[in-house]
């Protein structure tokens, strides 16, 4: 008895001719006998890598990459505004005023505190 695969005694007979069935070497995904089909990239049998979203995440991982993008560039901005506010608290009272007194000293904390809740 010849199989599926067109070996001689083979073991690839009905109702074995499955992909689960390691035996079967010569069936393609669409479960064809000698057909090459094979997965592609996008997970579509006999597909030609052309199915696949343009950006495989979700629109609740895209709003996830987004609030990190952004909370670290709030961060960003607010470490440099604060050093700012530092080197002009130091250039015009020598570092005698607080620095908790300037106004835009607290814009940089409330851009910090915003970027660190993204």
């Amino acid at each position: 008895v010849i199989d599926a695969c067109g070996v001689c005694g083979g073991a690839c007979v009905a109702p074995f001719v499955t992909l689960d069935n390691a035996l079967c070497w010569c069936l393609g995904c669409d479960g064809v006998p000698f057909s090459h089909a094979e997965v592609d990239i996008c997970g579509i049998c006999g597909g030609h890598n052309t199915t696949c979203a343009q950006f495989p995440f979700t629109a609740e991982q895209g709003i996830g990459i987004a609030l990190s993008i952004s909370g670290n560039f709030l961060i960003s901005v607010s470490l440099n505004l604060q050093k700012y506010v530092h080197n002009q608290n130091e250039e015009a009272s020598g570092g005698q005023q607080s620095y908790v007194e300037i106004p835009l000293w607290w814009v940089g904390m409330l851009l910090m505190v915003l970027g660190e809740t993204g």
